[in-house]
C-alpha cells in the first residue's frame, strides 16, 4: 500500500491526476482500485497533457447549485 493510499483514506476526497501522454490504462485502473480498497472518496479526475486540436476545442459551463439558488430567474 502506498503512502498516497494511506493518506487518501484520511481525507474527505481525492483527485486522481493522470498524464494523458504517458499513463497506461491498466496503471490508471490500478491506481483507482488502490484508492477504492482504502475507501478513499474519488471526487474527480484531472487528465494532464491532453493534445487538443484547435478546431476540436470547446468550452462548457454548468452553473453550480449556488449560482442557481442566487438567481430566482435562473442562471441566464
Amino acid at each position: 500500500m502506498t503512502d498516497a493510499s494511506l493518506l487518501a483514506a484520511q481525507l474527505d476526497g481525492v483527485l486522481l491526476v493522470l498524464n494523458a501522454a504517458s499513463t497506461r490504462i491498466d496503471v490508471a485502473q490500478e491506481a483507482k482500485e488502490q484508492l477504492l480498497k482504502v475507501n478513499a472518496r474519488i471526487i474527480g479526475v484531472v487528465l494532464n497533457r491532453v493534445k487538443i486540436r484547435k478546431k476540436d476545442y470547446y468550452y462548457y459551463y454548468a452553473p453550480s447549485r449556488k449560482d442557481l439558488e442566487a438567481s430566482p430567474s435562473g442562471p441566464w
